[in-house]
């Protein structure tokens, strides 16, 4: 793991943090391989935490889209824990509510998979 992104397990969760405030296409490709790698090692639920986050940029965005879409191909789930600080009309786009399940906080995204 880099120094930009954390990983542990909880149960069968795991939680990819990002230690950064920004998130962006430096460090897009990074996240799609990490999680290109969970699937690989047949994790099926994942938490990607952007708490630390103020700023999203389009590409990081998608990367969180693909990944989404690549875990739920693979019969997995991925849950968001929402910036510390986003524009509500990110969030609003339709294709991103519907591909992106955001949580306010990694108990409830964790929490989120057993109900």
């Amino acid at each position: 793991m880099s120094e930009y992104f954390n990983k542990e397990l909880i149960d069968d969760v795991v939680i990819i943090g990002v230690s950064n405030t920004s998130a962006t296409a430096q460090h897009a490709d990074e996240l799609s391989k990490i999680i290109e790698d969970e699937i690989a090692n047949k994790v099926k639920m994942v938490v990607v935490d952007l708490s630390q986050c103020k700023f999203i940029d389009s590409i990081f965005l998608g990367a969180l889209i693909y990944a989404a879409k690549e875990m739920k191909e693979t019969s997995g789930q991925m849950r968001i824990v929402e910036p510390a600080k986003l524009p509500h009309e990110l969030l609003s786009i339709p294709t991103t509510l519907h591909l992106l399940e955001v949580c306010k906080s990694r108990e409830e995204a964790i929490n989120s998979f057993i109900s």
